[in-house]
């Protein structure tokens, strides 16, 4: 048997209920959507000013040559993508030592060496600049190679580089 209390409660009609508290649930709603929009811009641009790296103007080697030949500019790509590939992962199964790149980029002129270095930071730094830093931190964190490491490092210093 159905008692009077159960009765009333069938009879209640979902409407009424919300219709009572219909302007305080629109305000509610109103400011979670206030909330949240203001969380996802706050997100992106933190996400883009965490990208911005400034570029380093380049030294010229030789007076008047500030423009970069198409030979140079795939050096500056060929070496960018060498030291990405080498210290991006675990080079616990190629067995390298990650010397090469590092041996390459020490041997290019100051141009070029700056040139590598924003290269490297506007392709593969941007996205993960807060996580990993620009190429000189990458540097940094990579393990082994010693004495080529600091060479580059000190290379870096003495241009100006961050």
């Amino acid at each position: 048997m159905v008692t009077k209390v159960a009765r009333k409660a069938a009879n209640i009609k979902m409407p009424d209920a919300i219709s009572k508290y219909k302007g305080m649930i629109r305000i509610a709603i109103g400011i979670i959507l206030i909330v949240l929009i203001i969380y996802w811009v706050g997100k992106r641009a933190g996400k883009r000013a965490a990208g911005v790296v400034d570029p380093t103007t380049l030294p010229s080697d030789i007076p008047g040559m500030e423009q970069l030949t198409d030979e140079e500019n795939n050096l500056i790509m060929q070496i960018s993508v060498d030291l990405y590939d080498d210290m991006r992962g675990w080079r616990f199964f190629t067995g390298t030592t990650g010397e090469k790149p590092l041996l390459a980029l020490m041997e290019t002129s100051d141009t070029i060496f700056v040139a590598v270095y924003n290269y490297f930071n506007e392709v593969y730094a941007k996205a993960n600049i807060k996580k990993w830093g620009t190429l000189k931190q990458w540097i940094k964190d990579d393990k082994g190679r010693r004495k080529t490491k600091e060479s580059v490092l000190d290379r870096m210093d003495r241009l100006g580089l961050d």
